[in-house]
């Protein structure tokens, strides 16, 4: 199934720190904000957040932010197809939008951002074996 990875910072250009309300239709993301600070929107609810925060959009939910110059996040975009088989392994139930910012204890959230850039450095990396890599490491990482 379809799975990509990138950072905010990479499409800067395009979104000038500030992404409409949008969905996606067979697409769900985990997006972890690794510095900086801004506004994010989960269907008509939105919080205030600086990194570390982490959400889970699954696909169908309306989301948006505005992020302060600076501002960076690794977004993991799995296709539903690719979820199924990762929502055996997760802790997480995948149909539900999650949002937590960066409060509670320091090693778990080192540990999170270690799991998701573990993630994003397979994906830059396509050794062999990558598909079948990459699935239980997002596993782990909605279960953090």
């Amino acid at each position: 199934g379809f799975l990509h990875v990138e950072t905010v910072q990479a499409r800067a250009s395009v979104h000038r720190g500030q992404v409409l309300a949008h969905k996606h239709p067979q697409m769900a993301q985990i997006t972890f904000w690794t510095g900086g600070s801004g506004t994010y929107r989960i269907e008509d609810k939105t919080w205030s957040f600086s990194a570390p925060t982490v959400s889970f959009m699954p696909s169908g939910v309306v989301h948006g932010f505005d992020i302060e110059p600076g501002t960076d996040a690794i977004v993991v975009s799995v296709a539903d197809a690719a979820l199924a088989s990762i929502a055996e392994q997760s802790a997480l139930p995948l149909d539900q939008p999650v949002f937590v910012t960066g409060r509670g204890e320091g090693a778990l959230w080192e540990r999170l951002g270690n799991t998701v850039r573990m993630i994003q450095a397979e994906y830059a990396d396509r050794l062999p074996g990558v598909e079948r890599i990459l699935p239980p490491l997002i596993a782990v990482a909605l279960s953090g």
